[in-house]
C-alpha cells in the first residue's frame, strides 16, 4: 500500500516536468513572430498599375506552390488523429475495469478535438489562390480591390498558421495530459501505470509533433510581403542574376552588377 500511495507522486512530478521541459522545447523552437510595423494596405491606391498586377501576381505564387502542401499536411493529421480516436474509443469499450474506461475515454476525446481542429480553423492557404483568382481584374480599381482582398487573405492564411505552428497548441496539450494524468492516479491510485504515464506525455508529444509539422509558409511570407509591401525598390521585375559591363575592359576594368 506504501508504494501505491507514493507512485502517483512521483510520477505526476516526473511525467509533468518531462512534458513541461518538452512544451517550453518547442516554444523555443517555434518562438512567435516579430510584428513589423509595415501596413501594406495603407499604400495601395498610389501603386501603379503594374505594381499591383505584380504583387498579385506574387501572392497568388506563393498560395499556388504551397496549398497542396497545406491541404496533404491538414488532412494527414485528421487521418491520424481521428484514427487514434476510434482506436482509443475501441480500447475504452472493450475495458472492463472504471480506470481503464476513463484513461482510454480521455484519451479518444483528446485525439478526436485534434483530429478536427485541422478540418475546423479556416484554409485561406488552402483554397486562397483560387478564389483571387476569381475576383474581376479587367479595370485598375478592379486589381487594386482584388489586391486588398489578396493582402487580406495572405493576412488570414498567417493567422492561421502562427496559432496552428505555435506554442497554443503544445500548452494545451501539456494542460489535459497534467489534468486526465493527475485525475487518474489520484482515483484509481497505482492502478495501470502505464495507462497513467501516456495521459501525462501522449497529449503534449502528439502535439508538440503537430505543431513542428504545421506548413509556415503563408506565416513567413506575410512578414516578408508586410516589410516591404509599400516599397517600389524590392521588386525586380525584370531578368534576374549578374550583369557584367565588358565596355570597361579597354580600361582594364570589369564591372559586376547583382
Amino acid at each position: 500500500m506504501a508504494v501505491h500511495r507514493q507512485f502517483p507522486q512521483r510520477l505526476l512530478k516526473r511525467s509533468a516536468l518531462t512534458a513541461l521541459l518538452f512544451a517550453l522545447a518547442f516554444t523555443f523552437v517555434c518562438p512567435p513572430k516579430l510584428v513589423q510595423a509595415q501596413d501594406p494596405y495603407h499604400c495601395i491606391d498610389d501603386l501603379s498599375d503594374d505594381d499591383v498586377k505584380y504583387r498579385i501576381k506574387l501572392i497568388k505564387k506563393n498560395f499556388a506552390e504551397n496549398a497542396q502542401s497545406s491541404r496533404l499536411w491538414r488532412s494527414l493529421w485528421s487521418i491520424i488523429l481521428l484514427g487514434a480516436g476510434a482506436g482509443f474509443t475501441y480500447a475504452a469499450i472493450d475495458a472492463s475495469d472504471d480506470w481503464d474506461i476513463f484513461g482510454y475515454w480521455y484519451l479518444a476525446a483528446g485525439a478526436y478535438a485534434q483530429g478536427l481542429s485541422p478540418l475546423v480553423w479556416p484554409m485561406p492557404d488552402v483554397w486562397g489562390h483560387k478564389r483571387i483568382k476569381r475576383k474581376p481584374d479587367e479595370t485598375e480599381e478592379q486589381r487594386k480591390a482584388q489586391l486588398r482582398y489578396a493582402t487580406k487573405t495572405l493576412e488570414q492564411a498567417a493567422s492561421v498558421q502562427d496559432f496552428l505552428g505555435g506554442a497554443a497548441p503544445v500548452a494545451l496539450g501539456l494542460v489535459y495530459g497534467v489534468v486526465g494524468g493527475s485525475v487518474k492516479a489520484a482515483k484509481w491510485t497505482g492502478e495501470t501505470k502505464g495507462l497513467t504515464a501516456a495521459l501525462f506525455v501522449v497529449p503534449p508529444i502528439v502535439n508538440g509533433l503537430f505543431v513542428a509539422t504545421a506548413p509556415k509558409h503563408s506565416s513567413a511570407y506575410w512578414e516578408t510581403y508586410r516589410s516591404i509591401g509599400c516599397s517600389s525598390h524590392y521588386y525586380d521585375q525584370g531578368p534576374t542574376g549578374p550583369e557584367f559591363d565588358l565596355s570597361a575592359l579597354s580600361t582594364g576594368r570589369l564591372r559586376l552588377t547583382f
